[in-house]
């Protein structure tokens, strides 16, 4: 797929996947995560606040920053990744659906309101074998994302699976009174439909 913006809106997630996934997202105590959020130590994700529930197989003492984690392509699952079953049935249908090939980074992600991430690209390996994909739980009209020079402002709907061509320049906005929140999946698939 040659995708024109940097933003696709896919599929609408099956009714009972995403009420299923959005009750248990729902209950989240972001003040009391199961896995220390590391992500939001860089200056760009500092206004957002990640469940990590499934993150580069990294060995120890590898720097969390994104280009040093980037070179690692493959990902192991955390123990958060099981507290969460409905979250992991939309992970399934997702997989299924994008016909993934291989699962990377899953985080459930809360982008504070009056939140900007800057913009940037995602780099390395693993971003070259690894396609962004985003479901909306929470979300607001003024909760939008950014091509190249803050072009082509596009909001992702909640319940819609949504695509991001992170291998360019992105970022993003949160100017609503409301916290957001998405999960994010990494997937490297065989379907040309998804290939950026």
């Amino acid at each position: 797929m040659n995708m024109k913006t940097h933003v696709q809106i896919l599929d609408k997630v099956p009714d009972q996947i995403f009420i299923d996934a959005k009750e248990e997202v729902l209950k989240i105590n972001w003040d009391q995560l199961p896995i220390p959020d590391r992500r939001g130590e860089a200056e760009v994700f500092r206004t957002s606040i990640t469940n990590h529930l499934r993150v580069h197989a990294a060995p120890p003492g590898t720097p969390h920053t994104v280009e040093a984690l980037s070179a690692y392509v493959n990902c192991v699952d955390t123990r958060a990744r099981w507290l969460y079953p409905k979250v992991n049935n939309l992970i399934n249908w997702i997989h299924t659906h994008v016909e993934g090939k291989r699962m990377g980074r899953i985080m459930l992600v809360k982008f504070t309101s009056g939140g900007k991430i800057g913009e940037h690209v995602d780099p390395g390996p693993y971003f070259d074998s690894h396609y962004s994909f985003h479901v909306p739980f929470v979300t607001h009209p003024d909760v939008e994302f950014f091509g190249p020079g803050r072009s082509n402002p596009t909001h992702m709907p909640e319940g819609y699976l949504s695509q991001l061509a992170n291998r360019d320049f992105h970022s993003a906005e949160n100017n609503s009174p409301i916290d957001r929140i998405h999960l994010i999946i990494d997937i490297d698939s065989k379907n040309p439909r998804f290939v950026i």
